[in-house]
């Protein structure tokens, strides 16, 4: 499977498989660079992006349970010099609702404003450490060897410009440690962990992603961390013993499908291989097309190569139009997303798509129409439940 998918395209980077409690598969696919010099062994260390955010958040845990703070104290006990919207947030919130950037940052302030020390140097020795993670936060840096060096599609190589808060780099091996120790509650208690995931929703990842506690013990966790081309997910099932790993360096949408094919060759249910990505076979025309034009390429290509592209998911286009979003091409995203709620009507998460595109344009009205109708197809979507009383008051 792993192979099939590199040869495709769809992958590049390192996988991990536990099950049982146990390694039973590990492979490295790939190179470690746009460049194509050096292969990738599981030695190589890489850009975890966004999961950062569990470490500080866990750090935070910790210290409420030492009875250094209170999470349900408002930021701006702490970190006075923030605006008044601190006065309303509480520090739980924050742990509950952090997947911007601008929240993990003021995660790691809190913990070092309240340790009075560096975020790196409460990691390695309240975290790594005891994890026995030898790959310590201050020492990775871009131009170390074995770091992987994020590229594009086209190979062209990243040139990484982050904060330092987000330049954490791991193995296969060291985020695996880390996992198992943090489902052991080696950490903090099984409280703790389930006031971090909160409400966790589809689009509102806790600072610990998406889990399940019952009682005093975990049963799920996934989360994923992107930041320029490099992209790490993993899901584990605890009562199964099943970790499952996926660290790239050349971003790929594909990971959570590849996640479900070995979860069921693991269950011995049916699977079917994945096919090429649309997306990437349409990435270096986006530029050039605007939205009428992109769903018309899709289109070409579906009565062209319908047996080679997935074009019976809804996937697809929205993986386009996500593209469209984050580049900040509203109407061209909105053209997009309105074909695939055209091709998927039944789709919850289609119409929560474009309506968002549309309160991100500033059609509120046709926005708010989008809103209700995703939350006829899914009532559960609290995020489009709020978005339709918010917009309702208007």
């Amino acid at each position: 499977l792993i192979d099939h998918v590199y040869q495709l395209g769809l992958f590049n980077g390192n996988v991990l498989v536990a099950e049982k409690g146990d390694v039973v598969y590990k492979a490295s696919m790939g190179f470690a660079e746009g460049a194509k010099k050096n292969r990738l062994t599981d030695q190589y260390k890489f850009l975890i992006g966004s999961i950062v955010r569990e470490f500080s958040a866990v750090g935070i845990m910790m210290l409420n349970e030492r009875g250094k703070l209170s999470v349900e104290d408002k930021l701006s006990k702490y970190l006075s010099e923030l605006p008044e919207w601190a006065d309303k947030m509480s520090v739980k919130e924050l742990l509950q609702y952090t997947s911007e950037s601008a929240g993990i940052v003021l995660q790691q302030k809190l913990l070092e404003k309240l340790t009075g020390t560096s975020f790196s140097q409460f990691v390695t020795e309240e975290i790594f450490k005891p994890s026995g993670i030898n790959t310590l936060p201050a020492q990775s840096k871009e131009q170390d060897f074995f770091v992987a060096r994020s590229f594009s599609n086209d190979h062209q190589q990243d040139k990484p410009d982050l904060p330092s808060s987000l330049k954490v780099y791991l193995t296969l091996d060291d985020l695996y440690a880390w996992l198992q120790h943090l489902y052991q509650l080696k950490f903090i208690n099984a409280n703790a962990v389930k006031q971090i995931l909160g409400a966790t929703e589809k689009d509102k990842p806790s600072a610990l992603g998406y889990g399940v506690v019952e009682g005093d013990k975990w049963i799920s966790h996934l989360d994923r961390g992107s930041m320029l081309n490099s992209e790490v997910f993993f899901s584990s099932n605890i009562p199964k013993g099943r970790t499952i790993i996926f660290m790239s360096n050349n971003k790929n949408i594909k990971l959570s499908e590849l996640n479900n094919i070995i979860q069921s060759i693991l269950d011995g249910k049916p699977y079917s291989f994945p096919k090429k990505s649309l997306f990437q076979k349409i990435e270096k025309q986006m530029g050039a097309l605007n939205g009428h034009q992109i769903v018309a390429f899709y289109e070409y290509l579906k009565s062209k190569n319908n047996e080679e592209y997935n074009f019976g998911s809804e996937r697809e286009l929205e993986n386009i139009g996500n593209y469209l979003m984050e580049k900040s091409r509203y109407d061209d995203a909105i053209e997009v997303f309105k074909h695939n709620v055209k091709l998927f009507p039944k789709s919850g998460g289609g119409f929560m798509n474009l309506a968002e595109a549309l309160y991100k344009k500033g059609d509120q009205k046709e926005a708010l129409v989008n809103y209700k109708k995703s939350l006829s197809l899914d009532p559960l979507n609290k995020t489009a439940k709020e978005m339709v009383l918010k917009l309702e008051k208007k």
